[in-house]
């Protein structure tokens, strides 16, 4: 996996934390059901290439704070992903 540059990963993080806000208002990213926005950002806060261990620990905040909101929206039926 490639590094980020100094201070991208931060900013990166930032806007990833912003669009999990959005989805946990209950709005999911543009094109995307809030199953699949819920998964998408998922896989961006496990899958990047943090540099430090603040913006690791941010990441690992953020998969906690989607994993809970994953499980209301099925226990809702909210937001199931297309066929």
């Amino acid at each position: 996996m490639l590094r980020q540059s100094p201070g991208r990963g931060a900013a990166d993080l930032t806007a990833c934390e912003a669009q999990v806000e959005q989805v946990e208002g209950g709005a999911p990213l543009p094109g995307m059901t809030l199953a699949e926005s819920i998964a998408h950002l998922t896989s961006l806060a496990i899958t990047a290439d943090w540099i430090t261990p603040g913006d690791r620990e941010r990441a690992r905040g953020l998969v906690l704070r989607l994993a809970s909101l994953g499980w209301r929206a099925e226990a809702h039926g909210m937001g199931a992903c297309r066929p």
